[in-house]
């Protein structure tokens, strides 16, 4: 088992986390973008890149694994660049952006071990 460390900094695109270890369940997995059939907070399905402090902010590849926190229950964790994470509904038509109202930014994300996660690319 290895571990997945997120130390995401403030920045633009996300709030403060503090530091966090994970250990991972299984493979972790490397894509432009992928797309989750649900994220807390949000409707249906979402596309989610990392996100990256180059040029004020620019979209990079996710990183996405069966993770379990503290001995809890197993979740997919899906971490970033070093802004953390970006998402925004599927099929939306904006680029990726600080500026696009429907998108927002996050350290990481756990999602429910019965999510449906598809590789994209950008």
């Amino acid at each position: 088992m290895g571990q997945i460390w997120v130390d995401v900094e403030e920045n633009p695109n996300s709030e403060y986390s503090p530091m966090r270890v994970f250990e991972t369940q299984g493979a972790e997995i490397v894509a432009p973008a992928i797309r989750v059939s649900a994220v807390s907070g949000g409707e249906g399905p979402h596309e989610i890149v990392g996100w990256s402090s180059e040029g004020g902010g620019t979209p990079t590849d996710v990183t996405y694994a069966p993770v379990t926190d503290s001995g809890a229950a197993v979740s997919i964790i899906v971490v970033g660049g070093d802004f953390g994470v970006r998402m925004r509904p599927a099929g939306a038509v904006s680029e990726w952006s600080l500026d696009s109202e429907d998108q927002r930014g996050e350290p990481y994300l756990l999602l429910p071990p019965d999510v449906e996660i598809d590789a994209l690319g950008r």
